[in-house]
């Protein structure tokens, strides 16, 4: 219902599919990053609660170079001195660190990938959603099955609308009592 009342009033497609994502996702996004914002909260008592004292003293001398901001020097005592190996306790630390990291960029990616593929379908499906009903209607013909489908088309805009509008609702309330 949106898009419909965006593209009479602004009549160009493109424009009003765009806004029409941009007023569905903005708040998933905002629920999304108060979501990460609060995990980085976490995160950081977690990191100021917890001791890694035993790591410290390991840590030490690359951590000085770092504040320094010697990288040239860090970079020749970890890359080009192979024969001073990281001690075994930091070896097992970025290991585990870097297994950690590999599988939450992993994550991250396949999530912004899926986004990126139902952004770009939404917007199609969105503009073209008469010509994708029209090209339907031609293949399958005129009868029973497209009456049958453009009756439950109907229903479910009906009951996806109700369920947004009842989200949206529930959410304002929720705002206003917490």
């Amino acid at each position: 219902p949106l898009y419909a009342r965006l593209n009479s009033a602004l009549d160009h497609p493109n424009l009003a599919v765009t806004l029409t994502l941009v007023a569905i996702v903005a708040p998933i996004l905002l629920v999304v990053g108060y979501g990460f914002l609060q995990a980085l909260i976490e995160v950081d008592q977690f990191l100021a609660t917890h001791s890694l004292e035993g790591y410290r003293r390991y840590l030490q001398p690359y951590l000085s170079l770092v504040r320094s901001g010697q990288l040239r020097q860090l970079w020749s005592t970890v890359v080009d001195d192979p024969s001073q190996p990281l001690p075994l306790p930091v070896q097992q630390l970025v290991g585990r660190l870097f297994g950690q990291l590999s599988t939450i960029f992993g994550l991250v990616v396949t999530v912004l990938g899926h986004l990126f593929l139902l952004s770009v379908f939404l917007f199609y499906f969105l503009r073209d959603d008469h010509k994708l009903a029209a090209w339907f209607a031609r293949s399958v013909g005129h009868g029973r099955v497209v009456g049958f489908l453009s009756a439950v088309d109907d229903d479910l805009e009906t009951v996806f609308f109700s369920n947004l509008v009842i989200v949206a609702v529930s959410g304002g309330i929720a705002t206003v009592t917490f």
